[in-house]
């Protein structure tokens, strides 16, 4: 059995796909980080390995980012935002004043141990990347 498509078929049917791909929301595409916003994913990336060294040496993820400094005897990244050290935040609620080139850590703490975590990255605008346990950095 063989189908046809008349020729006012396919243009409407192309016609149709080409208007929902240019009325597509801004929001769901994804957009491209700006020169400081990709400098805060390299800065922050090495760290957010080093979970997974802290866990297996370990058995837990940190309590808290300090108890990952201080284990890898390093200092917190420069955020490119205000050339200062980065800020690991109370919330991962973006607040414009605060949150640009920082992170939320966020952690699961199951019978005093820290079983899961994330690191929330932030750009000019919201979150741009997202580190989820034993995951790779992700854009957003």
């Amino acid at each position: 059995m063989s189908y046809r498509l008349r020729s006012g078929t396919f243009m409407t049917l192309a016609s149709a796909i080409l208007v929902a791909l240019l009325l597509l929301p801004v929001g769901g595409c994804r957009k491209k980080r700006t020169p400081q916003e990709q400098l805060v994913v390299e800065r922050i990336g090495p760290y957010c390995l080093w979970l997974e060294d802290y866990k297996r040496d370990n058995m837990c993820y940190p309590e808290s980012w300090d108890v990952l400094l201080h284990w890898k005897q390093a200092e917190m990244p420069v955020n490119p935002f205000t050339n200062q050290p980065m800020v690991s935040l109370q919330s991962a609620e973006f607040d414009a004043a605060l949150s640009p080139g920082n992170f939320y850590y966020a952690k699961v703490v199951e019978e005093n141990c820290v079983i899961n975590c994330q690191v929330i990255i932030f750009g000019e605008k919201g979150e741009i990347a997202r580190y989820t346990h034993a995951g790779p950095l992700s854009a957003r």
